[in-house]
């Protein structure tokens, strides 16, 4: 069952990409719903390796939300009866903190913590701490790519575009206490995702318990629009289980 697929499908015993290919990479496209009752397996033998599960062309408006059962307008991952989700990507430092102030246009950071499993092309955000109602402000988040690491030293792939000066939180209980930027990294070897155009969603009334760890679930929770704005659908959040 893997490969390019436009029609719906359903896992009712095992369909694993861990096993069964566990050392090559695998891309299981879907327009329609993916539906689990038996074990959906993706880990990856290396971090060469990647899994993805990837819902295109999606009509969020289309979306009917809420129930508990499987809605066929309603495209996701439904993890239903005794399904199973075994997810497990190579392990990355999901976060850390630089160790003091970065400028705008800093094409390096020094980190807090080693960045363990951090690689070149890992996609890295930096969180904003100026002031909200600056112009460098709420909205001041940084993107780039990792170019080499070296140490706890990582060089970006591009200069950062916003200043991330050290932020002195008075309010931290009262201490004072001087915090500087985060930096979030955002590359999974296993992913599960919709597209910028169609967000899908994950959908979990199993019986039975569920693994999920070092993977990026993204590009997911629909909207509809409504007087203007856009609104959540009933029960479809990115991923949820009952």
């Amino acid at each position: 069952p893997i490969g390019r697929k436009r029609e719906f499908i359903s896992v009712a015993a095992a369909m694993s990409w861990g096993l069964a290919w566990i050392a090559v990479g695998r891309t299981l496209e879907s327009s329609g719903n993916v539906v689990v009752k038996g074990r959906l397996v993706m880990r990856p033998a290396s971090h060469e390796v990647n899994h993805e599960l990837v819902f295109r062309n999606v009509g969020e408006r289309r979306f009917a939300g809420g129930g508990m059962d499987v809605v066929d307008s309603d495209v996701g991952l439904w993890v239903m009866e005794a399904g199973v989700l075994d997810l497990k990507g190579t392990a990355r430092r999901a976060w850390t903190r630089v160790t003091g102030a970065v400028e705008a246009g800093a094409t390096t950071l020094t980190l807090r913590d080693a960045p363990t499993g951090w690689r070149p092309g890992d996609e890295l955000v930096v969180t904003p701490t100026a002031e909200p109602a600056s112009p460098d402000g709420a909205g001041a988040y940084d993107s780039a790519r990792v170019r080499s690491v070296s140490g706890r030293t990582v060089t970006l792939d591009r200069p950062t575009s916003f200043p991330h000066p050290k932020v002195d939180v008075v309010s931290d209980a009262g201490l004072g206490r001087v915090q500087t930027a985060e930096v979030l990294n955002l590359t999974r070897n296993v992913r599960i995702e919709g597209t910028p155009q169609g967000r899908a969603h994950v959908f979990v009334r199993s019986s039975r318990p569920q693994s999920i760890r070092q993977a990026a679930i993204r590009h997911m929770g629909p909207r509809k629009p409504a007087d203007g704005f856009s609104e959540f659908v009933l029960g479809r959040q990115g991923s949820g289980a009952r």
